[in-house]
């Protein structure tokens, strides 16, 4: 008799607890599965955040820098005129100018020092960062040896900026105090002072060698390499083709002051 009715009964009490259990165990499932999507949204955002402060700025600073070096290769290979960058044979003349100079004839070569700083306050902002970056994995790694090679490229002692020189350069622009960088016009008045310009001749003359196609195959291999990151970088922030993007606007600029 109770070997006929225990299975019944336990099969009423399991009925029972799967009732009373089903409940409970779709609301804790819930609850993870919120929780989860939760902290899917935050590290989302972290990793925005973290693109955007470091990132984004070093990808902008690249693609600047790059335009502005093709446009100085591109000069070099195809006009018969003098170039814009020869507006002084050497650094010392800088320090004797006046700020309206830096504005006209020399702005060329400054504007090009300067966006090249900032391309150095970037790269070193980003190494700086490095542990915090959320990208790929081991693409950290990737990143290092990417921004090594530009600031290899610029290195040396045929018309190149030493090493060590590119980040003194690099914290020479920024302004800790208002933690921003300078603007061209405060690092026109800098580098005015010949203490602080010293700092910039072999930039200065990178540029100026550049303008008298002295430095072709350095200059070549800049460019590319700040091209190769670039890429990379659009890989990793997932913003489309940065270079082409620059270009193209570059040409909707030309077709709207033609009409």
């Amino acid at each position: 008799m109770l070997e006929t009715v225990l299975p019944i009964i336990i099969k009423g009490m399991v009925g029972i607890y799967s009732i009373l259990l089903i409940p409970l165990l779709t609301k804790y499932l819930t609850e993870q599965i919120t929780q989860y999507q939760r902290q899917k949204q935050k590290d989302k955002e972290a990793k925005e955040q973290i693109n955007l402060k470091y990132l984004s700025p070093l990808r902008l600073n690249l693609v600047e820098s790059f335009f502005r070096l093709k446009e100085i290769d591109d000069f070099s290979e195809t006009s018969t005129e003098k170039s814009p960058l020869c507006c002084i044979e050497n650094p010392e003349e800088i320090s004797q100018k006046n700020l309206s100079w830096m504005i006209k004839e020399g702005c060329y070569l400054m504007s090009s020092c300067y966006l090249i700083a900032s391309l150095f306050f970037s790269i070193k902002q980003v190494r700086d960062a490095i542990p915090y970056l959320k990208i790929g994995t081991n693409q950290d790694t990737q990143l290092l040896y990417l921004m090594e090679k530009i600031n290899i490229a610029f290195a040396g002692l045929e018309g190149g900026v030493f090493y060590v020189i590119q980040f003194s350069i690099a914290n020479d622009l920024y302004l800790r105090e208002q933690e921003r960088l300078m603007t061209y016009r405060e690092f026109c008045q800098m580098i005015q002072k010949e203490e602080d310009r010293e700092w910039w001749d072999g930039l200065i003359r990178f540029f100026i060698r550049a303008g008298k196609g002295e430095n072709v195959k350095r200059l070549k291999l800049v460019k590319n390499s700040i091209k190769t990151l670039t890429k990379f970088l659009d890989q990793q922030i997932g913003e489309g083709d940065a270079i082409r993007a620059r270009f193209e606007a570059e040409e909707i600029k030309v077709i709207r002051s033609s009409e």
